[in-house]
């Protein structure tokens, strides 16, 4: 997906505030990490981005957790944002860009906030970095196996063909959708999700690229947020993380958010990636 005029708009004024955009060269082609040193003491902040969206859309986030942290870092999934324009999309072309340019930031052990199909991401970066991964926040991850009946359910939620349902899934989207302005954003919404490389990604996925009980059993310290607003994810996904998180997890349930945290209620969500630093780095003594 082409960055929109609005990414590109907001990548402008990202710079001015002081945020690095750069693009690093992977086996995939180059993708694009937006990156700024914090003035606090908590461990870095890596954030990875869900599905049709990008790192742009989390500098509200990042400009509240950097002050609290060492580092703050977004990056474009592939196919995504300023990352490289593909022709497929699959598992292993999301695994190869995200290892590849997160380890060329050679980042201290950090926090790893994942929303959407980027608490997917992060859940495996986690597993093929452990030494990297100091705990994960996981905002409404996906991942989790779903039946052909709400497989077929998620991918009908993406194919929006028109207006009309560009709007519709913004009142699914978010807990409390804006007003006359979520005309403005679903045009590009209906531009996002009209994607070819996108929909056809969405069309072959199959059981063998869901999460395994394994995998989510391996994470480090996590906390997983689930707003009561969800409407993308089926219920059923929520009762998977419930049953398979190792027993250090904490799963929050809150009552202000949807599918997109960081969107209803950003001082919420930074607060959550915030409190959960802390317990993840040593207090010094009195």
């Amino acid at each position: 997906m082409k960055a929109s005029l609005v990414e590109r708009s907001l990548r402008r004024a990202m710079n001015v505030v002081g945020y690095r955009s750069r693009h690093l060269d992977t086996s995939i082609g180059p993708m694009h990490v937006i990156d700024r040193q914090g003035s606090g003491e908590l461990p870095p902040v890596v954030v990875v981005h869900g599905l049709g969206s990008s790192a742009v859309h989390f500098v509200p986030l990042l400009r509240r957790i950097a002050p609290h942290t060492r580092r703050v870092v977004a990056i474009d999934l592939p196919g995504h944002g300023f990352s490289t324009r593909l022709d497929a999309l699959d598992q292993d072309v999301l695994r190869a860009g995200v290892l590849e340019a997160l380890d060329q930031l050679e980042l201290p052990p950090s926090v790893v906030v994942g929303n959407s199909l980027g608490g997917a991401a992060t859940v495996r970066y986690s597993s093929e970095r452990p030494d990297r991964v100091l705990g994960t926040v996981l905002l409404a991850p996906a991942g989790a196996p779903m039946t052909p009946e709400e497989l077929q359910a998620l991918r009908d939620t993406f194919a929006i063909r028109t207006h009309a349902e560009a709007v519709a899934f913004l009142h699914r989207l978010l807990a409390r959708p804006p007003g006359w302005t979520k005309h403005v954003v679903a045009v590009g919404i209906r531009r996002t999700f009209s994607d070819p490389v996108l929909q056809s990604w969405l069309s072959q996925l199959k059981g063998h690229d869901f999460l395994t009980p394994e995998e989510v059993r391996g994470v480090p310290p996590t906390l997983l947020v689930w707003g009561d607003h969800e409407r993308i994810l089926p219920g059923t996904a929520l009762d998977f993380w419930q049953r398979h998180l190792p027993e250090h997890a904490r799963i929050v349930r809150d009552e202000a958010v949807g599918h997109s945290p960081h969107l209803d209620a950003v001082d919420r969500a930074a607060g959550y990636v915030i409190d959960h630093a802390r317990t993840l780095t040593p207090q010094s003594s009195p």
